[in-house]
């Protein structure tokens, strides 16, 4: 579930806000950690906090 409210998210369908409170936090996480910007380091883009 994790995964698919990730992607959810990432591709913009859905927001952070939206994402059931048991799975918000791994997600969050996810998009830390694997939405990398092209220098290797986590994008700091405000839209997934």
């Amino acid at each position: 579930m994790v995964d698919m409210y990730y992607r959810l998210v990432k591709a913009g369908l859905r927001t952070i806000q939206k994402v059931p409170d048991q799975f918000r936090d791994d997600v969050m996480t996810n998009l830390a950690t694997l939405t990398l910007n092209k220098n290797g380091k986590a994008d700091t883009n405000e839209k997934y906090k």
